[in-house]
């Protein structure tokens, strides 16, 4: 699936290892992940500093994370998005999907000042450019409807897209 990465770098141990490396070296105060483990990965983000609002996909040990620096920003609320939503509304079976997306508000801990996150990790497949683009627009759509006035958006994620497909320019343009 990884031509480019060595098979044992892709296991979980190694994968969080390395995390905790980067997030050493780099110490960044906000943090978006995908497909993370949280028996694997939360323990040891904690440990390092950081808090943590995960959704898991449906069905799987995985999800999305917003993880971030507890001594810059501060936990408010968090709002899981189930792209199964979209079957359920159009009845369509190929719009099952097991992915989600996760927006939550920090606050900076130097004010009262807000900002709203979100990640999402859109289906894959080269014919699902269709899925992608609805399963974008619900992440916007919840984005908006939690957006306070003026309020910064960060969003970002796993879109499984090129900045030349429709998923990529609707977000952008939105």
């Amino acid at each position: 699936l990884y031509p480019a990465c060595p098979p044992q770098e892709l296991r979980s141990d190694r994968r969080h290892a390395g995390l905790l490396r980067h997030l050493a070296a780099v110490r960044p105060h906000l943090l978006l992940l995908n497909e993370l483990e949280p028996r694997v990965h939360l323990d040891g983000l904690q440990r390092a500093g950081y808090d943590a609002f995960v959704a898991l996909r449906t069905e799987k040990s995985d999800g999305e994370a917003i993880c971030f620096d507890r001594q810059k920003l501060m936990r408010v609320e968090s709002w899981e998005v189930r792209f199964d939503d979209l079957t359920e509304a159009a009845g369509d079976p190929r719009l099952r999907s097991p992915y989600c997306g996760l927006v939550a508000r920090l606050q900076l801990a130097e004010c009262d000042a807000t900002l709203l996150v979100a990640t999402a990790h859109l289906c894959w497949g080269s014919d699902k450019d269709d899925i992608r683009l609805l399963q974008a627009k619900q992440m916007l759509r919840k984005i908006h409807a939690k957006r306070r006035p003026r309020e910064p958006v960060i969003f970002g994620g796993d879109f499984n897209a090129d900045p030349a497909s429709e998923v990529y320019r609707t977000v952008v343009r939105d």
